[in-house]
């Protein structure tokens, strides 16, 4: 199954070319305001993909510029076209394939979607309680943030993934059921990683001057 990857396209979405595959990924931040003018544009940009039928799945994970989907996710996920799974802790199957979205990410600056300031000094209670809720039979994982020390390198402040998801996903490996986790956030870490049998996929499109540069990421899974 050939999967197109994207994150972090804050507002350009419509500005990125889109190579066809089975399924479409947007691993969050698909506006920077959040508010619902940049979530309806968004929308309307989807509405525009789905009519070109370049995928026969597209699935969604906001992420910390989309506030809209943390405070009130029923008028978010509303705004969005017919067909278009939008995963938030939850799970989708697709062919066989099983799909994880989340949002959450470590505190950073104030934005949505955070863990609690202070909970790296509680051991992660928060992070941990939230990442337990992966199910280890899940194939595919998106979140928004990446894990630490897997493309998460931003030059400025060094490495910003979660602590916690990488503790997680040494379990998840452990079962063989994960192939492959994509994620965005960390805008200097676009690339691909293959550890331990698992690809690794930062699929962020802007860099870290929010220009959409960076081009979609076709990856393939096979189960």
């Amino acid at each position: 199954m050939k999967i197109t990857c994207i994150s972090d396209t804050h507002t350009q979405l419509k500005d990125v070319s889109l190579p066809p595959a089975d399924i479409l990924v947007i691993t969050g931040d698909a506006t920077y305001r959040g508010d619902f003018r940049e979530i309806a544009d968004f929308s309307a940009a989807l509405g525009k993909i789905i009519k070109k039928k370049l995928f026969r799945q597209i699935i969604f994970v906001s992420g910390n510029h989309d506030f809209m989907f943390q405070d009130n996710r029923m008028a978010a996920v509303g705004l969005l076209p017919k067909g278009i799974i939008y995963l938030q802790d939850s799970s989708f199957t697709f062919e066989g394939i099983k799909f994880y979205g989340s949002p959450w990410q470590p505190w950073f600056h104030d934005w949505a979607f955070n863990f609690p300031e202070h909970d790296a000094r509680r051991d992660f209670i928060f992070a941990s309680r939230m990442w337990n809720e992966i199910p280890l039979d899940t194939n595919v994982l998106l979140t928004h943030t990446p894990p630490f020390g897997i493309l998460d390198k931003c030059e400025r402040d060094g490495r910003l993934g979660c602590p916690s998801l990488r503790k997680r996903l040494g379990e998840l490996t452990d079962t063989g059921n994960l192939k492959l986790h994509v994620f965005g956030h960390i805008h200097e870490g676009y690339g691909q990683q293959i550890m331990d049998g698992v690809l690794y996929v930062n699929a962020s499109t802007c860099n870290e001057k929010y220009k959409p540069v960076n081009p979609p990421q076709v990856v393939e899974v096979n189960i």
